[in-house]
């Protein structure tokens, strides 16, 4: 059976190292902060669920979105408890929401894996985004080389190679790479896709969480 992105990223979910463990503590932190009680958020690419537990301490108003049946799927089971939660297998690049329909969304460790489509994807998030909404994405920062090499390897993820602050991989069903940025390439690419960075929390040599709001109306 061929593994998936799902199924490795929750090898990494399940035995985290002590840095994925503060990535994962900082991220809820940062995360309840700027989620206003009652607010609709929208996840993309919200693979078991994961976040959208985090969020439900906030609101209950959430949709997620997950091109992976299988992610979708164990959503399900995670979050049985919380009926109210919509969960849809889609596409992140064509969305089926209409303009503006949330306030937050959510995209948490999921640009990376988006390729040559990092652009198209940030676009189609502005179009569901409410123009005095906010955007809240989390990237590997350019620190985290290290750090990601030993877990995958600890993971058995493929590695094909790593090249311009990139991992490509072998045999992977629905991410075949995985970037790192630094603010300033982060900041450039954002803003190709209409936002700016307005709040940026660097977690250890892992990761940058950062809050967006659009400069411009994509629509």
């Amino acid at each position: 059976m061929t593994n998936t992105n799902i199924d490795f990223w929750m090898r990494i979910i399940e035995n985290p190292s002590p840095i994925y463990k503060e990535l994962f503590k900082q991220e809820k932190i940062y995360l309840t902060s700027k989620i206003l009680p009652n607010v609709n958020v929208l996840d993309v690419g919200c693979g078991d669920g994961r976040i959208i537990k985090i969020i439900t301490e906030n609101t209950k108003n959430i949709v997620g979105i997950d091109n992976d049946p299988i992610a979708i799927k164990n959503a399900r089971n995670q979050l049985i408890e919380f009926p109210s939660t919509k969960l849809v297998e889609g596409d992140g690049l064509n969305m089926p929401f209409v303009n503006e329909s949330f306030d937050i969304i959510v995209f948490m460790m999921t640009l990376v894996n988006f390729g040559n489509n990092k652009i198209s994807v940030l676009k189609e998030i502005n179009r569901v985004l409410k123009r005095d909404g906010i955007l809240l994405l989390s990237v590997y920062s350019e620190d985290a080389y290290e750090t990601r090499l030993k877990m995958y390897t600890e993971i058995g993820l493929p590695i094909k190679n790593y090249e311009n602050g990139k991992f490509v991989f072998n045999a992977m069903a629905s991410a075949e790479t995985s970037q790192q940025f630094s603010i300033e390439e982060l900041s450039s690419l954002v803003k190709e896709g209409g936002f700016k960075i307005t709040d940026t929390y660097k977690i250890d040599k892992i990761a940058y969480i950062c809050t967006l709001q659009k400069i411009s109306n994509m629509i």
